[in-house]
């Protein structure tokens, strides 16, 4: 996660499409529970914040232990639902029978 340049910028492009999945499922869990739209949007966009934060942190300062195993279960949800938002959209992704 050291290089910066264009594998980098793939890297969190992948990890923020990620991200967008996670805050539409928590908007949409909350919603069910929960009448104001605004209130759960915006408790999710910072849920999202500080954890996107807190995927950030182990660069700045060293940790260890189960809050980096926690940090790098945060990379691979976020990098797994990001790969596989870009599979969804390619062409090869969805068989001719799926409607959208």
């Amino acid at each position: 996660m050291y290089t910066f340049g264009i594998i980098g910028l793939i890297f969190t492009t992948i990890v923020m499409l990620g991200a967008r999945k996670v805050w539409l499922f928590v908007v949409h869990l909350l919603s069910k529970m929960f009448d104001n739209d605004a209130a759960i949007k915006k408790g999710a966009f910072i849920v999202i914040v500080i954890s996107v934060m807190a995927m950030a942190a182990p660069f700045i300062t060293p940790m260890y232990g189960w809050l980096r195993l926690a940090i790098w279960g945060l990379y691979l949800l976020y990098a797994g639902l990001g790969l596989y938002q870009i599979y969804d959209w390619l062409p090869f992704g969805k068989s001719k029978t799926d409607v959208d």
